[in-house]
């Protein structure tokens, strides 16, 4: 997901992060058979998370699956 999507996903709602409640995005994708995997925590307006990273081998499937199991474990790691 590039830059520009992420912007306009976070700031069409900002009432869920007003409600005190975290915003999570994850995405995978493949391009010949290479993954890359991501992740963005919006805890509150100062505290944001973005961590991307190489998945190996595979398709698009196993980078979605990546990139929220990466979310799982960040979200596990912060108490979210």
């Amino acid at each position: 997901m590039t830059d520009h999507k992420i912007k306009n996903k976070i700031s069409r709602n900002n009432a869920v992060l007003q409600m005190g409640f975290p915003r999570a995005l994850f995405d995978g994708a493949s391009q010949q058979g290479t993954c890359a995997c991501g992740v963005y925590i919006e805890m509150n307006e100062e505290q944001k998370i973005s961590i991307y990273w190489n998945g190996g081998k595979g398709m698009n499937n196993k980078a979605e699956a990546m990139a929220f199991a990466g979310l799982l474990q960040l979200g596990t790691f912060f108490n979210i």
